[in-house]
């Protein structure tokens, strides 16, 4: 029996030398599952300000071309109405310039039938002349 009762302690001992170094193992896998999520988390959340400072930048350079861009449309209006008002002034001065024109041509018509009627008188006269 002496042989088999220190086989059985023997035995008992590696058991619990195995169990205390299962229990060792795991706690240090668990110390390191920890650490490791740790570094993720502070992984994660480095990407996610990234993320969102890109994400503001694009935002503000949008807002920008936005607002520029709203600039440029006003000034166009303004050109446009400016132009619609130039467009109005030249109109008026056209009518003014073919009234002129039209008035111009009526007395130059009025001035040739006076001068016809001139020469026919004229011409009256000198064959009275004759006569």
């Amino acid at each position: 029996m002496g042989i088999d009762a220190s086989l059985i302690m023997l035995v008992i001992a590696l058991i619990g030398l195995g169990t205390g170094g299962l229990t060792w193992l795991g706690r240090s896998n668990a110390a390191r599952i920890e650490n490791n999520q740790a570094a993720n988390d502070q992984k994660l959340e480095a990407a996610r300000l990234i993320l969102d400072k890109k994400i503001e930048s694009q935002y503000q350079a949008l807002h920008d071309r936005c607002s520029n861009n709203g600039d440029r449309l006003q000034k166009l209006q303004m050109h446009m109405a400016e132009n619609y008002v130039r467009n109005d002034h030249l109109e008026k001065a056209i009518t003014k310039t073919e009234n002129a024109v039209l008035k111009e041509v009526h007395n130059i018509g009025d001035k040739v039938e006076l001068m016809n009627r001139h020469i026919t008188h004229l011409i009256q006269a000198l064959g009275k002349d004759k006569s």
